[in-house]
């Protein structure tokens, strides 16, 4: 009796997300994807585009991001005071007092840790939503909202390190908000100048994300890598072009931005 081929196998992993791909020979456990995501990303991929998971993922982010709340707390306090008194010379001491508790007292930390486990679900929900029904729209196809999910909020987990380098940028500059973008190489510019708002967009770990994105949603939906990094690096340029004529336009609103 002859064995069954590989063709008679995939059609009952097909339907579910519309995917032609070899199939990969074993489950990837959670802890051997962290770690390949930083170096073989494509078999993290492969191996969701058979056993999607996304749970694992949002509670690392989630638990990361909600450890920087205390830890930013205080360089928040200070640029929140520093800016309070550029705006109004006759601050009082207890209107000082209230953003300090506002900012890096129990209440202040503890709406931030509230805040971070809302957002960090509804981003990734919302980023999923935008960019599988995009592909859905322009590509066709019929991967499921479980499949792109799963490898959005794995491209995510990049954030292990982003947050890491985000608190010694934020700390060494002093400034709410600060990236590893390419701002840092003309510090001498002001925040409104359109060359520095332009580079400041350009971060590293944004783009190293919408790279895994690229790798992901290529092999989920079956093209070439830089057939679906064109529409997220596209995309990316339309958020700097956008965001600069709104700095532009309005000033910045958010320090940083």
């Amino acid at each position: 009796m002859s064995e069954p081929t590989n063709e008679s196998a995939e059609p009952s992993n097909e339907p579910a997300n519309g995917l032609v791909n070899e199939p990969t020979s074993e489950s990837m456990g959670f802890p051997q994807r962290v770690i390949n995501i930083f170096f073989s990303p494509g078999q993290v991929f492969q191996s969701l585009r058979e056993h999607p998971s996304f749970i694992p993922p949002i509670i690392v982010v989630v638990l990361l991001s909600m450890a920087t709340v205390p830890v930013m707390a205080p360089v928040n306090e200070k640029v929140a005071i520093e800016q309070m008194r550029q705006q109004n010379p006759d601050v009082t001491q207890e209107q000082i007092d209230q953003v300090a508790s506002m900012t890096s007292g129990p209440i202040g930390i503890g709406i931030g840790i509230v805040a971070v486990v809302i957002m960090v679900p509804v981003y990734s929900l919302l980023m999923t939503l935008i960019f599988r029904t995009l592909f859905q729209a322009v590509f066709g196809g019929n991967v499921s909202f479980k499949h792109a999910l799963s490898v959005l909020t794995h491209a995510s987990l990049i954030n292990i390190l982003g947050i890491g380098v985000t608190i010694l940028m934020t700390y060494s500059t002093q400034k709410v908000g600060a990236t590893l973008s390419l701002g840092v190489l003309v510090p001498f510019l002001e925040e409104e100048n359109i060359i520095y708002i332009v580079l400041n967009g350009i971060d590293v770990f944004t783009g190293w994300w919408l790279c895994l994105l690229s790798i992901s949603f290529g092999i989920l939906y079956d093209m070439p890598t830089m057939r679906s990094a064109k529409v997220f690096f596209g995309l990316w340029v339309l958020w700097i072009a956008g965001k600069t004529a709104f700095v532009m336009t309005f000033g910045s609103i958010i320090p940083g931005m």
